[in-house]
């Protein structure tokens, strides 16, 4: 699916498959993070580590970056996407960290509120029945490496 859009330099917009997808990625990241990170005073949520507002921050900044990229070439700005996308290979690792750290802190997080470890993972109220809590944050661990 590509849609072309002039721009008033008459330069042609190329909406793309990836341009759409990067949109509604980033929408999905902050439509996630809205309850816990960016609008905690209207929810009623349990406090959260410093290292789990970092990783929030950090996708949603990987997910900017990526639609702007996307844009980028949406619009013809090769050179542009090339200058800022070597701040991709930074993010990459920020995005690394920061899913390592919110994935092995789950462990400490969900026993810290009185999760047991050998109970049904149902218990998350997720939709998630005959595994058990140990073996449910497992593979979320193991997935994320």
């Amino acid at each position: 699916m590509t849609d072309w859009i002039s721009t008033k330099s008459g330069r042609p917009w190329r909406i793309s498959f990836f341009t759409i997808m990067a949109g509604i990625l980033l929408l999905l990241v902050v439509a996630g993070f809205v309850p816990t990170l960016y609008a905690r005073p209207l929810f009623d949520v349990p406090s959260i580590p410093v290292y789990l507002y970092l990783h929030g921050i950090v996708l949603s900044g990987w997910f900017a970056w990526f639609l702007a990229q996307s844009l980028l070439i949406s619009a013809g700005a090769v050179a542009n996407h090339r200058r800022i996308g070597m701040w991709g290979a930074v993010f990459g690792v920020l995005v690394v960290a920061g899913a390592l750290m919110a994935t092995l802190g789950s462990v400490s997080r969900a026993t810290s509120r009185g999760f047991e470890l050998g109970a049904d993972a149902s218990v998350f109220g997720i939709g998630v029945s005959g595994v058990t809590v140990n073996a449910f944050l497992s593979e979320v661990v193991w997935a994320n490496f």
